[in-house]
């Protein structure tokens, strides 16, 4: 029955769109508190501020972090100019915040859920942000995660999913197989 498979699909797609979201949600969570904790330890004003926008910005790819870092260690230039010491503490613990989080703890906790292609992560940044500005950048990868679930698991849109994915294994079940589990 079609309207059952139909229900499956679409059952599957939302599952792994929400894991998705979850646990980005908690890694940025994480990031700001590093970000704030980090900050509030060197002594940058604002720093609760700082930690919030880490947390938003993390939900944008690579950008976010880069904007994060550029404007954080500018406010420390602003701020502890002559002092270069507490300048390159910031530095450092923003670089290495970012460089931890976004190039190791993210994709090895990720790597089960997003399986996009860092490339056309990139390209949908720029289409997003292009079509809607900055809301478009936040919800540029979740749009990208959705496109690549349901083309995944719709048999003939299998091979966009192959085109978007980053080449690991994607989980997907033939006709054949989705029709075996509807008999259990």
């Amino acid at each position: 029955d079609n309207g059952t498979r139909i229900s499956n699909i679409l059952n599957r797609i939302t599952s792994q769109v929400v894991k998705y979201l979850n646990l980005k949600f908690f890694i940025s969570i994480g990031t700001g508190i590093l970000v704030w904790l980090s900050l509030v330890i060197i002594g940058l004003d604002f720093a609760p501020m700082w930690g919030v926008f880490a947390f938003l910005l993390n939900f944008i790819p690579s950008i976010g972090s880069a904007i994060l870092m550029v404007v954080t260690i500018l406010m420390g230039f602003i701020q502890f100019y002559p002092d270069p010491g507490r300048i390159i503490a910031i530095i450092i613990s923003m670089v290495g915040i970012q460089t931890i989080i976004g190039n190791f703890i993210d994709p090895r906790l990720q790597a089960s859920r997003l399986d996009i292609s860092p490339i056309v992560i990139l390209f949908s940044l720029v289409f997003w942000g292009w079509i809607w500005g900055i809301v478009g950048m936040f919800l540029a990868v979740p749009l990208t995660v959705i496109v690549q679930i349901v083309c995944q698991n719709i048999p003939f849109l299998y091979p966009v999913s192959i085109l978007i994915g980053s080449g690991r294994k994607l989980e997907h079940l033939t006709d054949d197989e989705i029709l075996i589990k509807e008999d259990k």
